[in-house]
């Protein structure tokens, strides 16, 4: 009987062995990605975090500014901007060759609900989109911008977004959900937006346009700095987040520390092989 035991000890080693093997291979030829297909991934996916979340940035900018009768739009002085009090709503819309202050064009229209005065703790806005395109790229979905908690004198809101779709000219999609803390750090005491500093952590998960998914997450915050988009910035200038796109595959994406207004990132990609980086401009 114990020869028994120890024969179908064997057996079952010997099953696991090649089975880990097996699984090794597997992924060694499935998930890894080349360096130059992951920064094309990532581009892709960093862009469609920024267009998804400057989209609630440019509904609260001009909600702020409706509401206070004051000129200084992110989107620009194309678009029109019409403040409904009564239903709580702001319709932004835009037209052909509508550029924002930091260069990019916006055709369509933008529904902002509001809950109550932006950046109160317990208020919220949700923006809608209606034949909305960010330069060449057509946006479907809702994005939720929520005012949570003052903390050590910070104010605290986090972008919300589930199943945003962007569909590029060629027809292809890619798709982004985010769950995204903001926290305030520095402009709250001004009346101007342009000189607001956030600080971002939290994740972001989706589809690339080849249908691969990705979840992606804050290492280290990120420093998003309004006074950049004059300078044709509106991504992070400072943190790292992580991205996991394969079971022995990740990238490291790091804005830098305390980095000027120059789009410019480094890409930290991984395996259990082959250690690569690359440093690159975003749009």
């Amino acid at each position: 009987m114990k020869q028994i035991k120890f024969y179908h000890l064997i057996i079952l080693s010997t099953l696991i062995i090649y089975t880990i093997n097996s699984c090794n291979t597997i992924y060694e030829k499935n998930d890894y990605i080349p360096l130059e297909a992951e920064v094309a991934r990532i581009t892709e996916s960093e862009q469609a975090i920024n267009v998804v979340e400057d989209i609630a940035i440019t509904a609260e900018n001009a909600l702020i500014n409706e509401l206070n009768s004051t000129t200084e739009h992110k989107s620009g002085t194309c678009a029109t901007h019409t403040l409904n009090t009564t239903d709580q709503t702001l319709t932004s819309t835009f037209t052909a060759n509508c550029v924002g202050i930091e260069g990019f064009k916006r055709t369509g229209t933008l529904t902002t609900s509001y809950s109550g005065t932006p950046r109160v703790v317990g208020k919220n806005l949700l923006v809608d989109f209606t034949n909305f395109k960010y330069d060449s790229v057509t946006i479907t979905g809702k994005v939720l911008f929520s005012y949570d908690t003052i903390l050590g004198g910070f104010l605290n809101c986090k972008i919300l977004a589930t199943d945003v779709i962007l569909t590029y000219p060629s027809g292809k999609t890619t798709k982004v959900s985010l769950d995204r803390k903001w926290k305030l750090v520095s402009g709250s005491l001004t009346t101007t937006l342009y000189d607001d500093v956030w600080q971002i952590d939290g994740n972001a998960s989706g589809l690339y346009s080849d249908n691969k998914s990705y979840y992606s997450y804050t290492t280290t915050s990120n420093l998003y700095n309004t006074a950049c988009w004059s300078d044709g910035v509106s991504y992070p200038i400072s943190g790292k987040h992580q991205y996991n796109s394969g079971l022995l595959n990740f990238a490291l994406l790091d804005y830098g520390k305390f980095s000027d207004c120059d789009n410019k990132v480094d890409l930290y990609q991984t395996d259990v092989k082959n250690p690569h980086s690359i440093n690159f401009r975003l749009r």
